[in-house]
């Protein structure tokens, strides 16, 4: 079993960049032998940060991060998923659905 070490979890109003969080995580994954889809998906989850864990689960609607493959949650289309939420609350919008 992978011996799982704690990782920074994503800030989305940091100074860190979602393509550099998931390049790290995956050198973090590499170092702790974070090995098979299922246990990275966890430990990807797991490491995010409750925040943006949130703003994950909200982007996904209506799946659930947990239906999702680990290649999923952290593709270019999540990248702008949470690139475009990042804007939207450094400006303050706020979305609305009728």
């Amino acid at each position: 079993m992978a011996k799982m070490w704690e990782f920074d979890a994503f800030l989305e109003d940091g100074d860190e960049d979602f393509d550099s969080y998931v390049e790290r995580f995956r050198h973090y994954c590499t170092v702790a032998k974070v090995e098979g889809e299922a246990l990275k998906k966890s430990a990807f989850i797991t490491a995010i940060g409750k925040k943006s864990y949130k703003t994950l689960k909200d982007l996904l609607l209506p799946a659930k991060p947990e239906e999702k493959t680990y290649a999923d949650l952290v593709s270019y289309e999540m990248l702008l998923g949470l690139r475009d939420r990042e804007m939207i609350s450094h400006k303050g919008y706020v979305a609305s659905v009728d």
